[in-house]
């Protein structure tokens, strides 16, 4: 496996990590506004998904760390809402 290949695999699991942190910030939101989930359970999993936001932007390319900083934007606000 060169380099190009390796460099298009981390890029498409970037993808995917950023499509989820969407959809479970979503879920968690819906979760909690039906009752199921409390707001401290809300902020314990936005912090966790912003920890792990935070190490894949460590090892993203640089062409990658807007679309994640936008991510974090976005669970920064929500926790910030509650």
């Amino acid at each position: 496996m060169d380099n190009d290949e390796l460099r298009q695999r981390l890029d498409v699991a970037l993808g995917e990590s950023l499509l989820a942190s969407v959809l479970l910030s979503g879920l968690i939101t819906s979760l909690t506004k039906k009752g199921v989930l409390t707001v401290e359970e809300q902020k314990d999993l936005l912090d966790g998904l912003l920890i792990v936001l935070e190490r894949t932007r460590g090892s993203a390319q640089p062409i990658d760390r807007p679309a994640i900083d936008h991510a974090r934007v976005r669970v920064e606000g929500l926790l910030k809402a509650l």
